[in-house]
């Protein structure tokens, strides 16, 4: 049913419509014979362009697709005043040659996105006097030919945009963003019966994502620039350090080296062959373990002899414990190797084998293996094997040769006897 339907002509907005008020009084649009109205009345509203409500209580637009179906042509709609609550896109989508609709003075909180999506027409619409606390700011993007929208006297927002004024309606949106940025929680508490409820929700959800994503990404940026500064301040700082560090060292090595010059406080002697080495008993320990070891079980001797050492090596290696530094250039880092081996100075060994992996031939591949395997100096090892298969290119040497020292003997001692015939014969 809807109410008594008076129809005349007049002006809205410099247009001439025929317009239509509904009244208190029900007529009859379904053929009921139980009614006094006339039928009639109701066949001729497809030439009206205007409707208005007076006198009613509705909580939402009522029936529009029945109002459609008899209205078809309706460009203007009046809804002052009838305690409209919920404003939604199933009452709207109905409404497709609307031009204007007032709906002032009702109770209408919440404009969603997506109400005016089938109104593109819309040039007019007024919403002032109502209870609009949340709006979300696309409404207004699938209505292009709006020249009028009053929000004015609202709970959030009190604002008139009109084509032509000192407000653009680029700043009638942020205003609206700024203002009555929706909040699903309390939407959703308000606005439970809505038949678009999941529809509104799932939007929400995915705006209120997409706005923690845009938050996160710019977190995500902002730490991005902050790890570049910390970044480069360690590196400043570590640089600062490193400088400290090689300073305090090369003052500590400097005066080690001057230590190792003064002959006052050396308490321990170390005898290579004819040459005698005095020394200080805790410096040497520190960086022997063989000899660290020695003094722990005899912390009376005073001295230590060594026969199978070379004496220029040792001296090599005794200014190395005082300065940490060794020149590359003529030294045999082969003897270096044996002797920092056998007296367990660790540091050394280990530049040593860096050293022999540079230096490594066919032709001392062998001596340096055999001090690979009996230090374990795997790189060192894998190194010399490579240079010692060169030695016989017509053979294929397995790779856990290299560790089987005997073997290698054997066949270095095979290789000596063959060479030794060879030459024999070409004598």
């Amino acid at each position: 049913m809807v109410k008594e339907i008076f129809c005349e002509f007049i002006k809205a907005n410099n247009r001439n419509i025929r317009f239509c008020s509904i009244r208190d009084e029900e007529i009859n649009p379904d053929h009921d014979f139980r009614l006094k109205t006339a039928n009639s009345v109701v066949r001729q509203t497809h030439t009206v362009t205007g409707l208005q409500f007076r006198n009613c209580n509705f909580s939402i637009i009522p029936n529009p697709k029945i109002l459609t179906n008899y209205f078809t042509c309706l460009e203007f709609l009046d809804l002052r005043a009838c305690g409209i609550k919920k404003l939604e896109r199933e009452q709207m989508k109905h409404f497709v040659a609307l031009k204007e609709i007032h709906l002032n003075d009702n109770l209408i909180e919440f404009l969603s996105a997506d109400l005016f999506i089938d109104n593109k027409y819309l040039e007019v619409l007024i919403l002032s006097n109502n209870q609009l606390k949340y709006i979300e700011p696309e409404v207004f993007d699938y209505t292009k030919k709006l020249t009028n929208v009053d929000l004015s006297n609202n709970v959030n927002i009190d604002i008139i945009y009109a084509k032509g004024s000192n407000i653009t309606l680029k700043q009638f949106k942020n205003e609206i963003r700024l203002k009555c940025q929706p909040d699903w929680k309390i939407i959703h508490e308000q606005f439970k019966d809505s038949v678009e409820e999941k529809e509104q929700k799932k939007m929400f959800e995915i705006r209120e994502l997409n706005a923690a994503k845009k938050e996160l990404e710019k977190k995500i940026s902002d730490l991005t620039i902050q790890k570049s500064e910390a970044e480069k301040k360690i590196e400043k700082l570590t640089k600062k350090v490193e400088e400290i560090s090689q300073n305090q060292s090369k003052k500590s090595q400097e005066t080690l080296k001057s230590i190792l010059n003064d002959e006052n406080f050396k308490d321990f002697t170390i005898k290579i062959k004819d040459k005698n080495f005095k020394v200080h008993k805790i410096i040497i320990a520190a960086h022997s373990s063989l000899i660290a070891e020695i003094l722990n079980d005899r912390p009376e001797i005073e001295s230590l002899n060594f026969e199978d050492f070379d004496p220029e090596t040792f001296k090599i290696i005794l200014d190395f414990i005082y300065d940490k530094n060794i020149e590359n250039e003529q030294k045999n880092f082969i003897e270096i190797l044996k002797i920092s081996g056998k007296l367990k100075i660790k540091n050394l060994m280990e530049i040593s084998a860096e050293k022999l992996i540079q230096e490594a031939t066919p032709k001392n591949s062998f001596e340096i293996l055999l001090l690979a395997n009996k230090y374990d100096l795997e790189e060192l090892r894998q190194k010399a094997f490579d240079e010692f298969k060169k030695n016989f290119p017509n053979k294929n040497l397995k790779p856990d040769l290299a560790s089987q020292t005997d073997k290698l003997r054997k066949l270095v001692e095979i290789k000596r006897l063959m060479d030794e015939i060879v030459d024999d014969e070409e004598e």
